[in-house]
């Protein structure tokens, strides 16, 4: 193996190694964030998340070191590390979604643990500025009168108890 297959490798595994770690540790706080649960449930999810991410981007320097590209050493190695760059910022984002996942599952199974106690009722919304619909305070609002007029049917054998209407042509 040549330098430049070197040079290549050890610098795709340190930039792996770094963007690795940022997700170890932001996922251990990202998971256990959402669900208040201890951080040792929420690293063991970060952890698995994380040796997924290494193991699939480690063998995509692998792949991208072996490619076959013209021109001069520099520029063989500037294109290898964009290629690089740019698997790992999509290796990346599928890993967030995992990530992302992983929170979901834990905040369900928090919930289903400890449902949210439901005791006391919500306290009324507040108007602004303490007054009422139109402005009128609710101490001094009056209630409406509603009286509802309720008149029996009259029953008519040709409709089934449903009186006709005037409207209809055929009706009388």
């Amino acid at each position: 193996m040549d330098t430049e297959h070197t040079v290549f490798l050890i610098t795709g595994v340190v930039v792996v190694l770094f963007v690795g770690r940022l997700i170890v540790r932001s996922g251990r706080h990202y998971i256990a964030e959402g669900t208040n649960r201890e951080r040792g449930d929420a690293a063991s999810g970060a952890n698995l998340v994380a040796v997924l991410f290494h193991l699939s981007t480690f063998g995509l320097i692998a792949l991208i070191a072996v490619i076959p590209l013209g021109g001069a050493m520099s520029q063989r190695y500037l294109l290898r590390l964009g290629i690089l760059l740019l698997v790992l910022a999509g290796v990346y984002g599928i890993t967030l979604s995992l990530l992302q996942r992983r929170r979901e599952e834990a905040m369900v199974a928090a919930l289903e643990a400890n449902p949210p106690r439901r005791d006391k009722a919500d306290p009324p919304a507040e108007t602004p500025a303490g007054k009422g619909i139109g402005g009128v305070p609710p101490s001094e609002a009056a209630a409406p009168d509603v009286t509802v007029k309720v008149e029996p049917r009259q029953q008519t054998p040709r409709t089934g108890g449903v009186p006709a209407r005037s409207d209809n042509p055929d009706a009388g």
